[in-house]
């Protein structure tokens, strides 16, 4: 143990000091156990006290704007909204379809590389 502390860092050390000072120190507990009190002696201290009708409004608005919002996203989920562009809008070179004037293009009439390359 003696030669394992001075190959320790000064950190390491320190720690190993505190836990044995906080954990390793600490007396036996002795003397009666305190006992628990039953469940049923607090529920007997605690009366029921039921909510006034404002909150009971104020949880059920807020209850059914969480139910509309997630009927909402869940009805989102499933139909997304697709977004048309006019065609005099798009670019020229977005066309999908290829002019004819301009003859083929340089992508489709290059040569097909090799495989292994």
């Amino acid at each position: 143990m003696g030669k394992d502390r001075r190959n320790m860092p000064s950190q390491e050390r320190s720690i190993k000091d505190r836990e044995q000072e906080i954990f390793d120190d600490l007396p036996p507990a002795t003397g009666p156990v305190p006992a628990a009190r039953p469940f049923a002696e607090y529920l007997r201290e605690t009366p029921a006290a039921p909510l006034s009708s404002g909150v009971k409004a104020i949880f059920w608005i807020a209850g059914i704007a969480v139910i509309l919002l997630l009927c909402a996203a869940l009805w989102r989920a499933q139909h997304p909204r697709t977004t048309r562009t006019r065609r005099a809008s798009r670019p020229a070179a977005a066309d999908s379809r290829p002019d004819p004037a301009r003859g083929p293009s340089p992508i489709a009439s290059a040569p097909a590389r090799p495989a292994g390359r």
